[in-house]
């Protein structure tokens, strides 16, 4: 038999074990919840060094007020143009349907301007437009064997550095060796700065001329 102490003692033990139990049942969702928001930041900025852009705009305007607002800025599009002249619409492409594929007329020549694809619908008593964005695809493959074979030659450089390092540090070291490198990071920085300059001023000026908000998933 227990005595009264000992059944006290048991009870206080039982009741203590209980709360915390219920503090860490409490306490699980927001532990769980905190790595996959983490998760997700890591990927939206993850997406910032890559020369690509998905996002849907939301807007209370018709889909035929869309439509007719995307037609009333964009004209066919033309070869190289020197010089913008005034009077013309910001934007060239073309509109089918529901689709537009447009880009932005600026002076001169930007290789890395985006070109802007969209899909208009209806979606829960709203119209909806995804957007995809990217650069044409000769410079994307361009880039990509440019970047492709320096970034070899990089990392064959630092191979041979690692397998001859004490032969390195008695030749001394050669600033030649960071050639590739700069060539790396000047081609990758042009082909970034280049593109995200001109895909923000699209996407806010979307935003604006369809009165959009965007939708996040």
């Amino acid at each position: 038999m227990f005595s009264t102490k000992e059944i006290l003692f048991y009870n206080r033990n039982e009741v203590e074990a209980t709360k915390h139990k219920t503090s860490l049942l409490h306490k699980a969702p927001f532990c769980c919840a905190q790595p996959i928001s983490d998760r997700l930041l890591f990927i939206m900025n993850l997406k910032l060094l890559l020369p690509f852009d998905n996002f849907k705009l939301q807007t209370k305007l018709s889909q035929t007020e869309v439509i007719k607002r995307i037609d009333g800025i964009a004209e066919p599009r033309k070869g190289f143009r020197l010089f913008s002249k005034q009077g013309e619409k910001p934007y060239q492409g073309k509109l089918l349907s529901d689709n537009f594929e447009i880009s932005r007329i600026i002076s001169g020549r930007n290789s890395f301007l985006p070109i802007i694809k969209g899909n208009i619908s209806a979606h829960a008593g709203q119209t909806e437009i995804s957007i995809r964005m990217r650069p044409v695809i000769a410079v994307l493959v361009f880039m990509t064997f440019w970047l492709g074979a320096v970034g070899i030659a990089c990392v064959g450089i630092i191979i041979s550095g690692i397998s001859q390092f004490k032969q390195s540090k008695v030749q001394g070291f050669s600033p030649a060796i960071l050639i590739p490198f700069a060539m790396f990071v000047f081609g990758y920085g042009l082909l970034i700065l280049s593109y995200r300059a001109e895909s923000h001023k699209s996407k806010a000026f979307l935003k604006q001329l369809l009165v959009a908000e965007e939708k996040h998933s």
